[in-house]
């Protein structure tokens, strides 16, 4: 869900993608400037507007929309290019944070929908896989910096369903039921060594035996890469 804008006010505060004036005068008062083509009072083909604060989109224009392929920056560098329809982020697109977290993929009104790739600035820690409403929910594969993994199901942003995580080492695994981000329900836990647990799990602890001790696990922690929702745009 990623960060954008907040909306065109009149007294020329920084826009958001919330709403464009569609006359010359208002966007003036706004602190925008429109230049590129018209098809009567409305901005349709291919145009830039820029606001006071730096904030510039740049691209496909129809009815007073972006809707197209256009590219559009906010004044703190965050930045978005790919399909627009009707003033929303949808196809497929690039969003970069100005902390340098990126998210690769499709888009439906503005949300991360269908397949996608997050990565952090350093590039080290890397999800793949099926998003549903900016939340990943499906398939995925999340590799941690540290060498950690998880490849299985998702619902909203957490391990949950058959799965199967691999510490940093490579040394330890679990492959069985996960619950919201915790191992919970049948799994193997297994070491190189040989050595196996194959039992009924809950909140990440073995349900019976409680005595032996797991080794610790990553959390699968929840990976968002934006600040805020997108909220309408235009």
């Amino acid at each position: 869900m990623p960060v954008f804008l907040t909306s065109v006010s009149g007294d020329g505060a920084p826009p958001t993608l919330w709403h464009f004036f569609c006359r010359v005068a208002p966007l003036q008062n706004a602190g925008a400037i429109y230049a590129g083509c018209w098809k009567g009072n409305q901005r349709s083909g291919v145009g830039r507007q820029v606001w006071k604060d730096g904030t510039v989109y740049e691209g496909e224009w129809r009815d007073n929309l972006p809707h197209g392929r256009g590219r559009f920056v906010l004044a703190n560098g965050d930045e978005y290019i790919g399909e627009w329809k009707e003033g929303l982020a949808s196809g497929v697109g690039i969003f970069q944070s100005h902390t340098g977290i990126t998210y690769e993929g499709t888009w439906l009104k503005h949300s991360q929908q269908g397949y996608g790739v997050e990565t952090l600035d350093t590039g080290d820690t890397i999800y793949m896989g099926e998003f549903k409403n900016g939340a990943k929910e499906g398939r995925g594969c999340l590799r941690w910096n540290s060498g950690a993994s998880y490849e299985g199901q998702w619902s909203a942003n957490k391990c949950s369903g058959f799965g199967c995580y691999v510490d940093a080492s490579g040394n330890a695994a679990y492959r069985g039921d996960w619950r919201r981000g915790e191992m919970d329900g049948f799994g193997i836990y297994s070491w190189s060594s040989g050595r196996s647990y194959e039992g009924q799990y809950r909140k990440d602890e073995k349900s019976v035996a409680p005595h032996h001790a797991l080794i610790s696990l990553a959390p699968c922690m929840e990976f968002f890469i934006f600040e805020k929702s997108f909220g309408r745009l235009f």
